[in-house]
């Protein structure tokens, strides 16, 4: 997961055009955090590092992780009481 993670976020940064210093304000942490995240030192990213990657590049978690290959952000419909629909 590491591998995929680090090589997901390096790809999405310089496609997006961004330094490691302007994605990590973006996403509120440190260069040094970031860095360790594309370095594939950080093996389990804190689950609030994950959301900031995704809201900053515009991808969802499961494109980071490696579960899919789409880049789409994909809502879950919900119904009225707020129980997700299969």
């Amino acid at each position: 997961m590491a591998t995929t993670l680090a090589t997901r976020v390096i790809a999405l940064r310089q496609h997006a055009g961004l330094s490691q210093e302007k994605l990590a304000q973006k996403m509120d942490i440190s260069r040094n955090t970031l860095w360790y995240i594309e370095s594939g030192r950080t093996r389990n990213p804190r689950m609030d590092h994950l959301i900031a990657l995704c809201q900053a590049l515009g991808v969802s978690a499961d494109y980071l992780l490696g579960l899919t290959e789409s880049t789409e952000l994909r809502m879950v419909p919900q119904s009225v009481d707020g129980v997700p629909q299969a």
